[in-house]
């Protein structure tokens, strides 16, 4: 790996260099989405900016047929190396992306502004807050030499974000450590701003689905692999006796999860349509904040919350204290739980206290980044 990195460097290096040359274009935008995936608050963010007559929005990606599909729906995208996309990439003056700078090109973005939307509100420790389990290297290196090999082999994860955005305190402090960005403004990020304004306006539709959603982990199968197998059959039986429908989406970095014999949604800020949701089920997935944020019921159950705490990368201390209050660790007691569910008890309640005077408009929040 080491020696492919060197390659990397000694090849695209001299681009990274050049691009601080390059004088910027405040008018034009590039956007990207993790894993090449066309979701997220950086797609709502683009979808928006794209009506703006005066800018230039770009999504970029590694997908031929993302670019098909986003052009013949009347949008601006080029693929990451094609000439014209490294001549977008080395004007912008803003990247703006939901993970990591290579969600766009790590090597194009010397010089441009970086505002890094994030995917979601962290129970699980994040970043530059991670001190143990195999992200620790990456973002904690203990020695010289781990440190340069972490800069040489992960240079996107390293790049600090310019800006970053919170809509809570329990965010805030968290993003300040995690990211140490140059600036945090306050606001909803488009995700949830799309999942508010989606639940105003479709709250009346009647919930007919429950959703299963387990998080990534970082450790690999071996922490609960069988288990959320079991965890499907006990909740697809409960669907079937409630005639409810069952959608199971699995984290973008879980493909080892992945069955032939299973069918999976793909959920995401840009997509998820809770007014059609009874349920979440989830282990320590933050999309229980977008259920959260609207008062729909999560279920949280995993039977390895001690182990992904000690030997992952753990989880912050309110999240910690609230999912070992609420953590349902065996299957007999998710019955019990779906049962009582059933009855008529909700499970709705966060610990997180969302900030009323955050941005929670796209139109403040794109004239926010205009700003900058």
């Amino acid at each position: 790996m080491i020696i492919k990195s060197i390659f990397k460097w000694f090849l695209l290096g001299p681009i990274y260099i050049f691009s601080f040359l390059i004088p910027k274009c405040d008018k034009v935008w590039c956007f990207g989405g993790f894993g090449d995936k066309y979701s997220d608050s950086s797609q709502i963010l683009f979808e928006f900016a794209s009506k703006k007559n005066n800018f230039i929005c770009v999504w970029i990606t590694g997908s031929k047929d993302l670019r098909r599909k986003l052009i013949s729906d009347g949008y601006k995208c080029e693929l990451r190396y094609s000439i014209k996309g490294i001549l977008y990439q080395l004007i912008s003056k803003k990247y703006i992306y939901s993970c990591y700078i290579s969600d766009i090109n790590f090597w194009t973005s010397g010089g441009a502004i970086k505002i890094n939307l994030w995917h979601g509100i962290p129970l699980k420790k994040i970043e530059h807050d991670i001190v143990k389990g195999p992200l620790s290297k990456v973002f904690n290196p203990t020695s010289k030499f781990s440190y340069l090999c972490s800069h040489l082999i992960y240079p996107a994860t390293n790049v600090i974000s310019d800006v970053v955005f919170y809509s809570s305190e329990y965010e805030r402090k968290i993003y300040e450590t995690a990211f140490k960005p140059k600036k945090m403004i306050k606001a909803f990020s488009p995700r949830n701003i799309s999942i508010l304004d989606k639940y105003k306006t479709e709250s009346s539709t009647k919930a007919y689905k429950v959703l299963f959603a387990p998080t990534w982990r970082s450790c690999g199968v071996e922490l609960n692999y069988e288990f959320n197998d079991a965890i499907i059959t006990e909740v697809y039986n409960f669907c079937k006796i409630k005639k409810l429908k069952l959608d199971i989406s699995i984290h973008p970095a879980s493909n080892y999860m992945v069955k032939d014999n299973i069918q999976y949604t793909s959920v995401s800020g840009g997509n998820l349509k809770l007014d059609e949701y009874e349920l979440l089920i989830t282990d320590f997935s933050s999309i229980c904040f977008d259920f959260f944020l609207v008062g729909k019921s999560v279920l949280f159950t995993a039977n390895d919350l001690d182990l992904y705490n000690n030997s992952d990368r753990g989880f912050y201390r309110d999240a910690y204290e609230f999912l070992e209050k609420n953590i349902i660790t065996e299957l007999e007691a998710l019955r019990v739980n779906l049962d009582t569910y059933s009855s008529g008890e909700r499970y709705s309640e966060s610990f997180v206290a969302f900030d009323k005077d955050a941005i929670s408009n796209v139109e403040a929040f794109f004239g926010a980044i205009e700003c900058l």
